[in-house]
């Protein structure tokens, strides 16, 4: 019914549109009838004087969207509808006053008839709009900017313009890439805010943290930004281009730029960090080729669109035809803005009003008045996926008021959308093909402790508002539980609970039913019973949630609508808690009796773990289990009760074998879990006292790894018992004796009578239930309701039965029981009458008190149901042990609350590999280390050494030779020179203090060395029965060594067995360094040592072979993988260094060593030297087929060089690369003073029997009898290996023990045994050296450079901290006759060569001259025209040089017959122009390919040239000078001037002479595949200092030239000589730089372009402006007749004369009295020189 108050508004309105709003016309107009109205803001505002501004491109968007549907739809009908449009322009009364107009009917003779509105403004008009035309049954159509679902009601549609599934998307993209934490702001655009709170609704219910910033026009909007992720909303701004350039220019930051159509308009770069999203636009068919012919006629006729056009940059007004001309971009531009919900949703308005218009037959409507239809009307919306015809519309109805279509979203990456990243469909990430990755650039944005104030994150209103359950009573029991999650990011919470949710059903459950629950009791008669029910979130309390109170109503508390005031008394209170967070008392719980309950018990203490570990230990002996682990959660290992209670464990006779901490300062996940693989292999019993999170942690990583939990029993509880428990688990958990009905009352609720949810029993309504519902199901209660769920909620149960975990809810029914029987004592005793609660009961102040005091002991009864609470206030609990077997969940024991174990006839079982059930007694069976204990203790046969210390170091080396049996030993092993091995690894440990003060202080090392009887298999039984303990080695004290103090084991061993040696000692759980292999392997410690000194010796030989200039090289390497990885690294660092490797061979026996020498000696011959990364072996094999005449360069390998092995046959000359220090010299001094009357220094038991042994092998004339060769090599190598060990087992003990110097009790826990990790990042000082382990990129080790000269090694360089010292003139080459070489043999690339390492090609295809001698470019001609482009250019600019050089001279000669010049001296000048002529002629040798004669004046004539051109200018700067001094009158001789220009060009010509006789021939030819080739021998090192004196000539030049600046004499040429030596100066400086920096195919372009422009540069400072002056010049002097004094006076001459003359007149000319006419022409004219 219509409203009068409207009716009224509208009535007064009309009389006063009608009249004075006749000039408000629409901007469009189509004829027709009836009429669809659309009010749009085509512009957004008016100014002063009423008149619209800020053109809206949205608006005209939606615009074109209307025509666009009135002249499609009006093709299939007989009628034509009308469409007026008009320009609201923002403004409520403009918008009132066209309404007004348009139904003002009063004397309208044709009226128009208004069938439906379209309104897209501001959301009040549109309200405001729709309230006036609703009385008429005119339909009101309304686009919001402001919602984001499309909802109908009676005649009024609202059409959503928001998109849900852009804020969805970016929600999604959060939880993918796991943002937790992120920055988010809308700029000012109505569209974009409601897309942003849209983000912030979805984000919170997820778990998101998003803050909001508030955006302001500048920069500071991103000054505040604390997250690495940022999301900003763009939809609706016209143009983006600059403010995404200005917003996004934080490359630190990543962004994520949510946005319509103005997303295809971006076109510049934004960067990688930028990620564009947009819906996938729906397509508008034919759109493109609808507008080209709609602007083909656009005119002045409709302003509002030659408005818009002109704003386009691709549109101008053309002022003659008086219309808008537009380019085809204008199409293109609008094409891509109209594919867009904007004009869907203009099209879906337009369609429906279209529609109603069609069927109001169908909807039995009289006229066009919809009020008056006798159906309903609906409405649809359109599809985005339209008929390729656009015609009829795909449409959807709107259900329940509603409807919401998915529309996929598109994320790309920078402006094109061939960019794309990925999108987003039906909720699912579809990653575009070859872009995966772009995507996992983005950095992580988590919630950390640097964060900002993590509490900053967006929560909902209602979300704050503390809220609770109030049901009224005359009692009142209070429960705080968990309803909402804790936020990961501070005090805020997150989403709705399951757990809190059931807790808080469960409580108000147990309320309602006690007193039905038990009738035989007649608990609390007339008493009612009250509950509040509180969220714990954030650490709430009952005093969080109270909002207010006053006298009468003390307590208020929120129940989700209203206040609810509590009238009853309040008794105790119970919270929820998890072993993290624990609940906080505040002032009003405290003075109740607070409990509290978590899924592990109920306690007035927040410790209830006592009954569980009270359990665990009668389980275990009952189960007989006696040897287990443990892992600890950080919070379990720090409560005392735990700690008593293992101990206590362990006093009952349960061994734990190893005790595994999750402390995240100290132990990853991956480490954690890897202990508790080490330990199953012990024990297969691992007790978890972890946390629920720790232990999913756990789990996951176990199974991630693969681990198998084969024969392993893991134990879990009921606070960490997860849905998924892997086979064989045990799990302890309280036996359930709550009410059965009541896990049937939590599955059964659900929705009833107006959305509330009720259950069974209780007549209060649980809103958080209510919302719970709603988030979980993706529904909403309301259809009016603006929600993120577009469905209705049906009457579905809220969970499924996998949903409830029974363990809490049963307690809490429990807990209700005794505290309401409990408090039925005490009302029975205050109110004996029970009528009610009398005023004793009601009034008693200590009731929270009695229920404290009662509570310990306490024991309710009925019947076989009994609940009682311990002495310290815990609930008692009955528990039951299960075990997860492959079928089901089997009951093993149960566990009374007396602590009773009960078994079952059922087994517990773990799985064998087969996946078959086993039953495992975990026993100590062995030797368990950590329970110290040991079944045998037997004393061994074999030969050791003991001395004992905190730690023990094992060594095991080859004490005897191999016996008959295993543990049988022979005689001594003479031959491995044990007696130095085990004295080294004695010394190591016994200085290494000394050597080392900083390591394990505070703790002594003690030594084990066992005799290997040179027997694998006694090695293998020597391990084995040590760590299982039946071997036993008692020192000389007694002291028995245990396993657990040996952290590492040094091995010696044959290089054989050692593998197998080493992989034994590991299944051990031990650290072992395999003496004789470990070096090979990269993945050692060792290992990694060496391929960091092999990556310094490839560095050593390069810089090496630069020096020497040997650019041509083979290689030949072992095919071991160390000398493999050599070779490679050589190849990328001699490419680098322009060295050419000619061939690389691979050795691996005599045969592919012979197939190597071959090969290089059929190789070229220029190629002479050879590099070898050899083995020993190798290299006896590859010296043994055929000695090379070449230069071997031997890499470093296990010899000590420089105490040369005569065994090994090497040639002559060979050069060797050998890291310093291989010996350690200290160890040298000290085994070079061992003899015979020698004991040892470190009690070394076999140092005298081996001393003994080698003087009886002597007698008997063995060769068997010496030390080895390299016995100090290897005794060094004990050293340094025992120093690594020492130096990764002080790493431990600072990383578990810090800086404590005594054996830390965590230290014993995670055991001494060294794991890889333990070595990162040591560094230390060894022999003057410096050890780096796992440094990649490190150079570390020093390298000494020898060369073999007459049978000794002769050291020549050293190469240190990556820097070469080299002695080359020491350096010898041999001839294979044995003659030293007179010259060291050159090895560079000539002529075109073929290289392995640079530029490679396909097999067989010859590189054309990829690296030739640096100094030579050979020819295969002589003394021909070099016709190359640049000797073309070279030669044209010389040649215009001489002609314009030879011109000069003949213009001054000229000048001078004319009389102009002849009685000047000209001498000089025609010099230096010849000078000039030479310079530009010493270019001709560069032109000409090599020719004695050509080389030769390569050096020559640029240096005579040069002298001469700065010898004459230096001259004539002498002159000048002279002049000055000698004053007027005075002359120079010009035979003086001559030859001083002789003189000191001469010099440079003498040097010239020297250096040619010194330095020749230049020119070298050589014989290339029978064809004779052709270089100059040109140095550029040396040419540039053959030209020293031609560059001390130009600065002399350039210096004296400053003297003499203000000279005017010789038409000022002392100004022009200046310029011209300073430029000369930067262009040698320029050309010289170049020459040394510059490709040698370069230089002899840059020498010459270095002649040319100096020369140029002669010519035009000097000659060009002394020419100009000379062109001026006037005046003549005459021999006969002298005519005013010999002056034939111009009053032109430019010339300045003299100011005074000895005697004089004055001239005719000369008018000032200041000047006077010298007394001769003569003296004043021919002693100037030109």
């Amino acid at each position: 019914m219509t409203s009068p108050l409207t009716l009224l508004v509208v009535c007064l309105l009309m009389p006063s549109f009608g009249d004075s709003l006749q000039d408000i016309k629409p901007e469009i107009t189509v004829e027709g009838s009836p009429n669809i109205v659309a009010i749009v803001d085509f512009h957004l505002d008016t100014d002063s004087d009423g008149n619209c501004i800020d053109l809206s491109r949205t608006g005209i968007d939606s615009l074109m969207a209307l025509k666009w549907a009135n002249e499609i739809l009006d093709k299939n009908t007989p009628r034509t509808t009308g469409l007026l449009l008009y320009d609201s322009c923002g403004s409520l009364t403009r918008s009132l006053k066209i309404v007004g107009q348009l139904i003002n009917t009063q004397g309208c003779s044709n009226c128009t008839e208004i069938v439906g509105l379209i309104t897209f403004t501001k959301e009040g008009i549109q309200t405001k709009l729709s309230e006036i035309i609703r009385p008429f049954g005119i339909v009101h159509v309304g686009i919001s900017q402001g919602s984001h679902t499309t909802v109908s009601s009676d005649l009024s549609l609202t059409v959503a313009a928001g998109s849900i599934w852009k804020s969805k998307a970016v929600v999604r993209i959060l939880e993918e890439n796991h943002w937790q934490h992120i920055d988010a702001f809308a700029i000012n655009s109505p569209l974009a805010s409601t897309e942003l709170e849209l983000l912030l609704t979805i984000a919170f219910s997820n778990d998101i943290c998003v803050r909001r910033l508030q955006y302001t026009d500048n920069s500071s909007t991103l000054v505040n930004l604390s997250s690495d992720v940022v999301v900003i909303f763009v939809s609706g701004h016209d143009n983006i281009e600059e403010l995404l350039s200005r917003l996004t220019s934080d490359r630190s930051k990543s962004f994520l730029i949510v946005g319509d159509s103005n997303i295809d308009l971006v076109t510049s770069e934004l960067g990688n960090n930028t990620y564009l999203l947009k819906e996938q636009s729906p397509v508008v068919q034919n759109i493109q080729q609808y507008l080209a012919n709609e602007f083909s006629i656009i005119n002045n006729s409709k302003p509002i669109l030659a408005e818009f056009l002109k704003s386009l940059p691709y549109c101008e007004y053309d002022i003659v035809f008086n219309h808008t001309v537009c380019n085809k971009s204008m199409i293109q531009y609008w094409t891509s803005r109209l594919n867009d919900r904007t004009f869907h949703n203009a099209l879906t308005a337009y369609y429906n009003i279209f529609r109603l218009i069609s069927l109001k037959e169908t909807f039995s409507c009289s006229g066009y008045d919809f009020t008056k239809c006798l159906k309903a009307v609906s409405f649809v919306t359109l599809s985005a996926h339209q008929t390729p015809a656009g015609n009829p519309f795909r449409t959807h109805d709107l259900t329940d008021g509603n409807f919401l279509e998915q529309v996929p979203v598109i994320v790309t990456q920078g402006p094109s959308m061939s960019s794309e990243v990925f999108r987003i469909v039906n909720n699912s990430i579809i990653y575009t093909t070859g872009n995966f990755s772009t995507i996992n650039n983005i950095q992580s944005s988590l919630c950390d402790e640097s964060c900002y104030k993590c509490g900053e994150c967006y929560r909902p209103e209602e979300e704050i508002k503390p809220s609770a359950i109030v049901k009224n009573g005359d009692i009142i029991f209070t429960a705080g539980f968990p309803v909402y999650k804790d936020s990961k990011y501070g005090s805020h919470c997150m989403e709705l609970s399951t757990e809190g949710i059931l807790m808080a059903q469960s409580f108000i459950y147990a309320i309602d039913t006690v007193k039905d629950k038990y009738p035989s009791k007649n608990m609390l008669p007339k008493v009612s019973i009250g509950a509040l029910v509180y969220d714990t979130c954030g650490g709430k309390t009952l005093d969080s949630a109270h909002i207010g109170s006053n006298s009468n109503c003390p307590l208020t508390f929120f129940s989700g609508k209203n206040n609810n005031t509590i009238s009853g008394s309040l008794l105790s209170d119970i919270r929820y808690s998890t072993a993290i967070h624990l609940p906080r008392s505040g002032p009003m719980t405290s003075e109740l009796a607070s409990f509290t309950i978590s899924n592990f018990g109920l306690s007035l203490s927040q410790e209830t773990y006592d009954v569980y570990l009270k359990d665990l230990s009668s389980l275990l002996k009952s189960l007989n289990w006696t040897y287990v682990s443990i892992a600890y959660s950080d919070y379990f290992s720090k409560m005392n009760s735990v700690n008593k209670h293992i101990s206590d464990m362990r006093s009952d006779g349960i061994c734990i074998s190893d005790e595994i901490f999750f402390q995240n300062t100290i132990n990853t996940i991956d480490t954690v879990a890897s202990k508790v693989v080490n330990s199953s292999l012990k024990s297969g019993a691992i007790i978890l006292l972890t946390t629920h999170d720790d232990t999913i942690k756990l789990m996951e990583h176990l199974r991630a790894k693969n681990f198998s939990f084969e024969n392993v029993n893991f134990i879990f509880f009921a606070w960490n018992a997860l849905s998924n428990l892997p086979k064989g688990s045990v799990v302890i958990r309280p036996r359930s004796l709550s009410d059965p009905s009541l896990k049937q009352e939590l599955k059964t609720l659900s929705v009833i009578e107006n959305g509330y949810y009720r259950g069974p029993v209780t007549e209060n309504v649980n809103h958080w239930w209510i919302k719970y519902h709603e988030r979980r199901h993706k529904c909403h209660m309301s259809i009016k309701d603006n929600t993120i769920h577009p469905n209705s909620c049906s009457n579905q149960p809220t969970f499924s039965e996998d949903d409830i975990d029974m363990t809490v809810p049963g307690l809490i029914v429990e807990y209700v029981d005794i505290m309401v029987a409990m408090v039925d004592e005490l009302y029975k005793t205050k109110c004996p009458s029970l009528s009610g609660p009398c005023e004793e009961f009601m009034s008693s102040d200590d009731l929270a008190d009695y229920i404290k005091s009662s509570v310990p002991g306490f024991t309710f009864t009925d019947g076989s149901n009994k609940i009682s609470f311990t002495a310290d206030g815990s609930l008692k609990m009955p528990l039951e042990v299960s075990n997860i077997q492959l079928s089901s969940e089997i009951m093993i024991a149960t566990i009374s609350e007396e602590h009773a174990v009960t078994m079952s006839t059922n087994q517990i079982v773990a799985y064998d590999s087969n996946n078959s059930p086993v039953v495992i007694q975990h026993q100590c069976s062995g030797w368990c280390p950590s329970c110290h204990q040991c079944q045998t203790n037997t004393a061994q046969n074999i030969d050791y050494y003991y001395k004992s210390g905190d730690i023990d170091l094992f060594g095991l080396f080859p004490i005897h030779s191999m016996g008959a049996k295993i543990g049988i030993c022979d005689l001594l092993a003479l031959k491995d020179g044990t007696e130095y091995l085990t004295e080294a690894f004695l010394y190591a440990i016994n200085t290494v203090t000394s050597r080392y003060p900083y390591l394990l202080q505070g703790i002594s090392i003690g030594t084990l060395i066992v005799d290997t009887c040179s027997s694998e298999d006694t090695v293998q039984q020597s391990i084995a029965n040590f760590e299982s303990c039946f071997a036993s080695f008692p020192s000389s004290s007694g002291k028995m060594i245990s396993p657990m103090s040996v952290p590492s084991y040094l091995l010696y061993s044959n290089i054989s067995t050692a593998d197998d040696l080493s992989a034994s000692i590991q299944r051990h759980g031990k650290f072992v360094m395999s003496h004789s292999t470990d070096f090979k392997n990269k993945e050692t410690i060792m290992g990694t040592l060496q391929y960091s000194y092999a990556r310094s010796e490839v560095t050593t030989i390069v810089n090496f072979l630069s020096e020497m200039k040997w650019t041509y090289v083979s290689v030949v390497g072992s095919s071991e993988l160390l000398y493999t990885w050599k070779m490679h690294q050589f190849e990328e660092l001699a490419a680098k260094n322009n060295i050419c490797i000619n061939t690389v061979h691979s050795v691996s026996d005599s045969s592919t060593a012979k197939s190597a020498v071959d090969a290089i000696s059929s190789g070229p011959i220029n190629m002479n030297v050879v590099i070898l990364f050899l083995s020993v072996e190798d290299i006896k094999m590859f010296f043994g087929s055929k000695i090379l005449s070449k230069v071997h360069i031997i890499g470093d390998t296990n010899i000590a060089w420089n105490g040369f092995n005569t065994n090994i046959q090497i040639p002559l000359g060979t050069i060797v690369v050998d890291r310093s220090n291989k010996i350690n010299s200290d160890l040298k001094t000290y085994l070079d003073t061992l003899n015979s009357q020698t004991i040892s220094r470190y009690e070394n038991p076999w140092l005298k029997k081996f001393q003994t042994g080698r003087e009886n092998c002597k007698l008997s004339q063995s060769q068997s009898c010496s030390l080895p060769n390299d016995i100090m090599l290897q005794s060094s190598k004990v050293v340094m290996e025992t120093d690594i060990i020492l130096h990764g087992l002080h790493n431990r003990l600072t990383k578990l023990c810090g800086q404590q110097t005594t054996m830390c009790k965590l230290l014993e826990t995670e055991g001494l045994s060294l794991h890889m990790e333990d070595f990162r990042n040591i560094s230390f000082s060894y022999q003057q050296d410096q050890i780096v382990l796992y440094t990649t990129d490190a150079y570390i080790g020093a390298y000494q450079i020898q060369n073999f000269q007459e049978n000794k090694m002769v050291k020549v360089g050293d190469w240190t901290n990556n820097t070469l010292s080299l002695s080359k003139e020491i350096i010898r080459a041999y001839s294979n006759g044995g003659l030293v070489q007179k010259d060291l043999p050159l090895s560079r690339c000539i002529g075109t060569c073929l290289c392995t390492n640079i530029n490679n090609t396909a097999e067989g295809t010859e590189m054309p001259e990829p690296y030739q001698d640096p100094d030579m470019i050979f020819y295969s001609s002589s003394a021909k025209f070099n016709s190359k482009l640049w000797t073309i250019i070279v030669l044209a600019i010389a040649g215009g040089g001489v002609g314009a050089s030879m011109l000069f001279i003949v213009y001054v000669i000229y000048k001078t017959c004319i009389g102009c010049l002849n009685k000047r001296y000209i001498g000089l000048g025609i010099l230096l122009l010849l000078s000039i002529t030479a310079l530009y002629l010493s270019v001709l040798p560069f032109l000409f390919t090599p020719s004695e004669m050509g080389c030769t004046a390569r050096y020559l004539l640029p240096g005579i040239s040069y002298a001469l051109v700065y010898a004459t200018c230096l001259a004539k700067l002498m002159s000048l000078r002279s002049y000055k001094l000698i004053g007027l009158g005075g002359e120079i001789s010009n035979l003086n001037q001559f030859l001083t220009v002789t003189f000191v060009s001469g010099v440079q010509i003498a040097i010239s002479v020297q250096y040619v006789a010194l330095k020749g021939p230049f020119m070298e030819t050589r014989i290339m595949s029978d064809e004779t080739m052709y270089a100059c021998k040109f140095d550029k090192d040396v040419f540039v200092m053959y030209l020293i004196y031609d560059m001390l000539l130009i600065v002399m030049c350039s210096l004296y030239a400053l003297t003499v600046r203000k000279e005017k004499k010789n038409m000022g040429e002392a100004i022009f000589i200046l310029i011209s030596s300073w430029i000369n100066i930067v262009l040698w400086t320029a050309w010289v730089a170049v020459t040394f920096i510059i490709s040698h195919d370069y230089v002899e372009l840059t020498i010459c372009t270095g002649i040319l422009a100096c020369a140029t540069v002669v010519v035009l400072t000097v000659f060009v402006p002394k020419l100009h002056k000379i062109s001026k010049l006037k005046y003549d002097v005459k021999k006969n007749g002298v005519q005013n004094g010999g002056y034939k006076i111009d009053t032109e001459f430019m010339f300045e004369r003299p100011h005074t003359l000895p005697g004089g007149f004055r001239s005719s000319y000369n008018m000032s009295p200041q000047k006077t006419n010298p007394k001769s022409i003569s003296t004043f004219d021919s002693s100037m020189s030109y």
